[in-house]
């Protein structure tokens, strides 16, 4: 009778790093409405499913989301540029990521000014992996009490960087 004899071997493989991407956005649709007193376009806005940013880069790094809007111009009469306006956010305090991380939602804005980074959200060193998805609840346009009449239109900017929170 034989003895029984054994062997072991290996089991190996490689994972190569993938990217962080900006999935979707929102929009801001604040659709039309008159002037009045209080100089606040605060309609029952659209607002876009919701912010989705994709990270399989593999290393944990963390990111930071940031949203600069341009001043509004007239889409018919681009010599009628809309200055001073902001732009006030209200977060959902909602915020899903796929790996199960315990991340923090979005914080509420309540003045972005025109032409310049806001960070809206942020995830630390060590989260983040996965698709973490969250949105706005709620924005208001807060206009100049010079806004002429018109149709006006924002390009809005929305940029990931790989720059972690530390925090």
């Amino acid at each position: 009778m034989l003895a029984a004899t054994t062997q072991t071997s290996d089991a190996t493989f490689k994972v190569t790093a993938g990217d962080l991407s900006l999935d979707s956005v929102q929009t801001f649709n604040f659709g039309e409405d008159a002037l009045d007193a209080s100089f606040k376009y605060d309609p029952s806005i659209n607002l876009s499913d919701g912010i989705k940013v994709s990270d399989y880069r593999g290393s944990l790094a963390g990111w930071k989301l940031q949203l600069k809007f341009s001043n509004f111009e007239d889409t018919t009469d681009n010599a009628k540029t809309l200055t001073g306006a902001t732009l006030s956010l209200t977060t959902s305090n909602n915020i899903t990521n796929d790996n199960g991380d315990n991340l923090t939602a979005p914080t509420s804005v309540p003045s972005l000014a025109a032409d310049a980074n806001h960070t809206v959200l942020t995830v630390k060193t060590g989260t983040g992996a996965g698709q973490t998805s969250t949105s706005y609840s709620k924005a208001t346009l807060n206009l100049p009490k010079k806004v002429k009449a018109g149709d006006y239109k924002s390009n809005v900017t929305w940029t990931l960087s790989d720059t972690p929170a530390n925090n």
